[in-house]
Parts: structure tokens; C-alpha cells; sequence
């Protein structure tokens, strides 16, 4: 690694090369210290030299006291190999040492050739573009170890996240009003309000002068022109105010259609890079902020019901009706008097 330990690793690794993510789980691997190591064929996503320095310090020095078995198709690290186990399209071919292997007159070439005749027709199949800077870096041979590190070095950059710090941009309302309504429905949605705002200051504006009037001259106010005016005002409010509403609700319900079909048919077009490029931290957070809405709602609530509940427990006062071993008999009272005491006339 270019950086050893502090380099930029990424969301599941995404920031690393193919090469890099091997040595990485490769070194993962080493630190376990386990008994048996499976290694499946991890030296080629290196380049011949690193793959080498691999195979001796990691394969030959370090895990020598180990259990091995190495999947691999390079046969210039055989002759280190206890034990050789030769596969063509699932079956054994042979397994012995690699001397046993050449005194059996096993061609290992044969099959190197042919796994490579078959990695190129994949290739064809795949139509992999060759760019001249590929090609000739591919011709530098160890040169070309060099100009990967470099150019990794060189992009071993953390970008910084983006923030929006102020107030919501005009142009978000701009593309949510856009987004659910016509020219024909903002127009009417304006007039409505404006309309309904109008009305409703005319209606006071109507009452206080019909209250002038009544203070000042009672008998020469006509009571039936001032109904009519004002039953008016308050009509055209309630309409203006009813269509006004609707009009709006029909562009926020439009709004959210719109916009959550563009986000469904954004997300069912993106690249499959997307969704490995995306942090499993936003979707916890974006999870968690619901969760922690719904809670505090729920909080909320409850408060309300504890209010209830606390003055559900007041204690009550007495009866209005005696409980039955305290009830006076039926013939009671049997008699009576009343006493005037300091009583004058």
C-alpha cells in the first residue's frame, strides 16, 4: 500500500485497486493465524513482480509451518509446491510433486496455454477496449508496478462530503412548483389566495363601517342592503378560500408523484456503481431519523395521555348518595324545630 496503514479504504473497499483488496484480505487472512489457509488464486490480481514477493514471503516464509493449498494457475511457483493437484474442466488430471508431475511427461504448459486462450476468448466476448497508454504499459513489464503506484498515490484524495449551509435555494421551490403544477393551476392557485385574502379584509373593512353607521344614525341604516353585501363578502371568502385549497393540494399531491416516479425511474437507470459507491451510513441514518421521528411523535403523545391519566387519579369527594349501612330509615326525620336566636323585628 502506498500510504501503509492510513490509506483510504472506502465503503466496502471501493476505493481500493483489484490488486489491493487481494493484499488486503490476503493480509486479514495472515493475521488470523489460522491452522489451514484456502488461498483462492490470489496472486493474479497482481502483476508478476508483487505476485512473486507474495508468493515468497507470504506462501514459502511466513505460513511454512502451515497447512497451504494455493488455487493457481501460474506455474512458475510449482517447483515450492509439497503437492500439485492438476484440474482441467473439473476433473483431476493429475497430483503428485512437480518432479513426479515431469517424470509422468505431464505438459503443465499445455494447460497454462489453454487457460489462457480461454481468459482471451472471455476477454473477446467481453469486448474490453486496449488504449495505447494500456498497451504500453503492459509492454514496460516491472515498469508498469511503478506507474500503478503512482498513479495511486496521486489519487489517494478524501473528498470532503457535501454541505448545504443556509437557507433552501429559490430554485428548489422553483422545481417543486414546476414539478406539480401547470402555468393554468399557479395562475389560479395565486388568484384564489389573493382573492380569498381580498375578500376577507373586505368583509371586516364592511363591518366596521356598518357599525359606523349604526352608532351614528340607527334609523337611516338600511338593514337589508347591509345583509346582502356582507352575506356576499362572506360567500365569495368561503368559496375562494375552499377552491383556493384545493388548488393547492392538487400541486403538492401532483409535486410528490412527479417527483418520487423521477426518483424511481433515476434509481431503475443508474449503474450498479451507484449502490456499491453509496454508504451503508446514509441509509442507517436516513433510517434512523425516521425511527427517531416516529419516537419523539410517539413521545409526544404519551405526554398528552400522562396528562390524562394523572387527573384521571384525583381523588374524588364523598358520594352524593350514602353508601347503605350509613342510609338514615325511610320515616326519617319524625320530627323537627326551628330556633330564631337574637332575631328582631
Amino acid at each position: 500500500m502506498p500510504f501503509g496503514d492510513k490509506t483510504l479504504v472506502g465503503e466496502r473497499g471501493l476505493a481500493l485497486s483489484g490488486g489491493q483488496k487481494a493484499r488486503l484480505s490476503l493480509a486479514r487472512a495472515l493475521y488470523h493465524s489460522a491452522d489451514i489457509y484456502l488461498l483462492d488464486d490470489p496472486l493474479s490480481a497482481v502483476d508478476t513482480h508483487v505476485a512473486k514477493h507474495i508468493f515468497q514471503k507470504c506462501c514459502v516464509e511466513y505460513l511454512k509451518d502451515k497447512t497451504r493449498v494455493l488455487v493457481t494457475h501460474q506455474i512458475q511457483f510449482l517447483k515450492d509446491a509439497h503437492q500439485i493437484l492438476v484440474l482441467n474442466d473439473g476433473e483431476c488430471v493429475a497430483i503428485g510433486s512437480y518432479t513426479q508431475l515431469k517424470e509422468r511427461g505431464i505438459d503443465l504448459m499445455a494447460y497454462q496455454r489453454q487457460t489462457d486462450a480461454t481468459n482471451d476468448n472471455r476477454a473477446v466476448k467481453r469486448r474490453t477496449s486496449v488504449t495505447p497508454s494500456m498497451v504500453s504499459s503492459l509492454s514496460e513489464g516491472s515498469e508498469a508496478t511503478d506507474v500503478c503506484e503512482s498513479i495511486e498515490v496521486d489519487e489517494q484524495e478524501v473528498r470532503a462530503e457535501l454541505k448545504m449551509i443556509g437557507s433552501v435555494d429559490i430554485n428548489v421551490y422553483m422545481e417543486y412548483i414546476k414539478a406539480g403544477a401547470a402555468p393554468l393551476l399557479i395562475t389560479l392557485t395565486i388568484l384564489f389566495i389573493i382573492a380569498s385574502q381580498v375578500l376577507y379584509q373586505g368583509s371586516d373593512f364592511w363591518l366596521s363601517l356598518w357599525t359606523n353607521e349604526m352608532s351614528k344614525n340607527p334609523d337611516e341604516v338600511n338593514q337589508t342592503f347591509n345583509i346582502i353585501i356582507y352575506t356576499s363578502l362572506i360567500s365569495g371568502l368561503f368559496v375562494s378560500a375552499l377552491l383556493s385549497t384545493i388548488c393547492f393540494y392538487i400541486m403538492c399531491m401532483r409535486s410528490s408523484v412527479n417527483l418520487y416516479n423521477r426518483i424511481f425511474y433515476a434509481l431503475l437507470r443508474s449503474p450498479i456503481h451507484l449502490f456499491e459507491s453509496s454508504p451503508i451510513a446514509l441509509s442507517l441514518t436516513t433510517l434512523s431519523h425516521w425511527y427517531v421521528k416516529c419516537s419523539t411523535d410517539t413521545e409526544s403523545y404519551m405526554t398528552a395521555v400522562e396528562r390524562v391519566l394523572e387527573y384521571t387519579a384525583i381523588k374524588p369527594e364523598a358520594e352524593l348518595e350514602s353508601t347503605p349501612d350509613r342510609k338514615p330509615p325511610k320515616n326519617w326525620p319524625q320530627m323537627g324545630e326551628i330556633v330564631f336566636k337574637d332575631m328582631s323585628l
